[in-house]
């Protein structure tokens, strides 16, 4: 019985002593996926919120957009108003201000479709919103709150 095991393991051996010697290179695959990403944030100023209507402002910094894509592609990012380009009051939809809106520089029509631009590259860009208007007295408008919702969405090119 002894030498039963001792011919196995030597075979054993053998066997695996042959299959190790047998191949002269090997080659090992590495890889590694990286998931597309597409995301913007937006960062409000304080002054979004608080508005001076009666004062006349020109390019008033409202907001930054934080825009992040590795789409080989690049991105674009469309921009709408709800009310068109206009502050409205939420007592009196027939009173309101107009406004001018710039994104990174460019102004904006609000007036209507969705506006877009777009990067044909990847990045990671902060970009500027303002805002400008003609300032109304008090008097000549309807108490109560002016606002408009402005949306900004990125997609890949």
């Amino acid at each position: 019985m002894k030498k039963l095991n001792l011919i196995a393991t030597v075979l054993t051996t053998f066997t695996l002593a042959s299959s190790a010697l047998a191949a002269t290179s090997a080659t090992l695959q590495l890889r590694g996926v990286v998931p597309a990403r597409l995301s913007i944030e937006l960062i409000d100023d304080t002054a979004a919120g608080t508005l001076d209507l009666e004062t006349t402002q020109t390019d008033l910094l409202v907001a930054q957009t934080r825009e992040k894509s590795n789409s080989k592609t690049g991105y674009k990012v469309n921009i709408s108003s709800t009310n068109n380009g206009e502050l409205v009051s939420d007592e009196d939809s027939s009173s309101t201000i107009a406004y001018t809106l710039k994104y990174d520089g460019s102004a904006v029509d609000l007036s209507g479709e969705d506006f877009s631009y777009a990067y044909p590259t990847p990045g990671n860009n902060d970009r500027d919103v303002q805002i400008s208007y003609t300032g109304v007295a008090f008097e000549d408008l309807v108490e109560g709150t002016y606002g408009d919702d402005v949306t900004f969405v990125i997609s890949a090119n």
